[in-house]
């Protein structure tokens, strides 16, 4: 639903950022998750769409921000998000990371 996609938009910024502050990304998710969750209940089947939808809306501040840096390579401001937006991306998709564990979460 719309209302999943709006989410995982809030909860990829969530992430990016927690990333840059704490790296505390995944509980930064977490807890928007559980505060839209006590006011609008995620179903099931939303909630196992959130983390492909917000390594999507990572992967699309990836390519932005690669794209816009080509565009102007003196601004590094543009990196403000592309660079966290990686690191966040790799570590809900990495084959490393326990995805079940994640999905979990979410």
């Amino acid at each position: 639903s719309w209302r999943i996609v709006d989410l995982s938009v809030g909860m990829a910024y969530a992430m990016l950022s927690a990333f840059e502050k704490t790296k505390h990304s995944l509980a930064a998710a977490a807890a928007m998750l559980r505060g839209f969750h006590s006011v609008y209940p995620v179903t099931n089947e939303e909630r196992k769409h959130l983390r492909l939808l917000i390594a999507c809306r990572l992967a699309l501040s990836c390519t932005f921000g690669a794209f816009s840096l080509r565009q102007n390579p003196d601004n590094l401001y543009l990196l403000l998000h592309s660079e966290p937006a990686w690191e966040a991306m790799e570590l809900i998709w990495s084959h490393g990371c326990d995805a079940a564990a994640i999905d979990k979460l979410f």
